[in-house]
Formats: C-alpha cells, sequence, structure tokens
C-alpha cells in the first residue's frame, strides 16, 4: 500500500507458497533484498508495478521462483535500481511501459531465463552491466535512443539479434521455445529452454514447429537451455 515507506531484508523469507506481488507503495524509499526466499513451493511468482515510481535497490533480488515482471501502462515508474531483480534465474518476461527511462547497474544480472526483451523509446540510460551474465539473452527489441550492439561487450554481449523493426526470432514450440538465427544467411534453429520451468520430466521434441508448420528436423540445444 501507499503508505509503506520501508520493505525489510528477506521481510519475506519462508512464504513458500507466495504466487504473487503487486506494488503500488509511491513512498517508498527503502527496501532491501525483501522477497528473497519467498515463493519457493509455488509454481511461479508474478510482480505486477502499478504506483511506484522506483524500483528500489535489490527488491526482489534471490527469488529465483520469479516468472514475470509487469509494469501496468498507468505506472509511473521511470526508474530501476541497481540490482533490482539479481540472481531471478527464472524470470523470462518483463514487461516494460513507456515510461521507464532509466536502468542501472547489476539490475538484472544473472537472470539466465531471459531470452528476449523490449526497451521501449522513453529508456535514457542502461548500465553497461545491467544485464551481465544474462547467457540466454539473445534477441533484443530496442526502440530507445541507447545504442546496442548484437556481440559487442556490454548489453548485447550475448545479443545475436538487435532490431527496432520487423519480426521477433523467438518463437513456441509445443512446450519449448526455439530461436532461429539468420545472421549468416541461412536459418540455425536453437532450443533455448522449456516453458514449464517446474517440468520433473522431458521429453526432446523430433522436429521443430513453427506456427504450425515443420520447419526443420535438426535443431541445436542453446548454452544453459535446461540450467
Amino acid at each position: 500500500p501507499e503508505k509503506v515507506t520501508t520493505i525489510g531484508s528477506q521481510a519475506f523469507d519462508g512464504c513458500d507458497a507466495m504466487m504473487g506481488v503487486f506494488l503500488s507503495a509511491s513512498n517508498l524509499s527503502n527496501c532491501y533484498p525483501a522477497f528473497a526466499g519467498a515463493g519457493n513451493n509455488s509454481k511461479s511468482i508474478t510482480l505486477r508495478v502499478n504506483k511506484t515510481v522506483k524500483i528500489m535497490p535489490r527488491l526482489m533480488a534471490g527469488c529465483k521462483n520469479l516468472l514475470e515482471v509487469i509494469f501496468d501502462n498507468d505506472c509511473r515508474c521511470t526508474e530501476i535500481d541497481a540490482g533490482a531483480f539479481a540472481g531471478c534465474v527464472k524470470l523470462n518476461s518483463v514487461s516494460f511501459n513507456e515510461y521507464i527511462e532509466k536502468i542501472n547497474s547489476s539490475a538484472f544480472a544473472n537472470c539466465y531465463g531471459l531470452i528476449r526483451i523490449y526497451f521501449p523509446a522513453s529508456l535514457k540510460y542502461i548500465a553497461q552491466d545491467a544485464f551481465t551474465d544474462c547467457d540466454k539473452l539473445v534477441e533484443i527489441y530496442n526502440l530507445s535512443n541507447v545504442e546496442i550492439t548484437a556481440g559487442d561487450a556490454n548489453i548485447g554481449k550475448y545479443a545475436r539479434k538487435v532490431y527496432s523493426t520487423g519480426l521477433s526470432a523467438v518463437f513456441k514450440s509445443g512446450n519449448f521455445t526455439f530461436f532461429v538465427d539468420n545472421s549468416t544467411g541461412k536459418n540455425e534453429y536453437y532450443l533455448m529452454g522449456i516453458n514449464n520451468k517446474f517440468a520433473t520430466d522431458i521429453t526432446l521434441p523430433s522436429s521443430v514447429i513453427m506456427y504450425g508448420s515443420k520447419v526443420s528436423d535438426t535443431y541445436k540445444i542453446y548454452d544453459y537451455a535446461f540450467a
């Protein structure tokens, strides 16, 4: 709620069944790794940000079952502070709105589940180490003026595709996510991971199905695909 100004370190540790966090505290000024250790027995945790104007340092750091972050359209959050989502190893979806302006150091470091991310036109600054060790972040859809180059040493280190127009090269095939890389002039298909992060048995697909049609009988399994 709006009256909350501080959330202490690991305040929700042991809340093993937690499935969602709705953040609307516009006066929040201190927030330590409050959700580390939360949701250990839940299928997933979704963070929905409403009125909060700034995501504080290490807010969700170490929340291992956080799968999704949504910034509501009317949310006026402009800044994501240092380490806010560091170590959220299963995070695979971040939906920014058109108000976000700044992403600080290590904000999404070690988010191994991120495959694709969208940067809106409102974004003015991204720390060079904001996405450190996001080994599977192969695609960046960038509408901002922040310069990002695929394969550079910083934000785009792991990216194979950085673009501002056109279609995504990431798609779902059955229970799996694939990426098609055509940077060499021919299509190469990579299995990036399984959509059900809590699956106990995995049967690899015999072919790649893209939008209902088989496109390949062969594919490669990407680094850390099932990590």
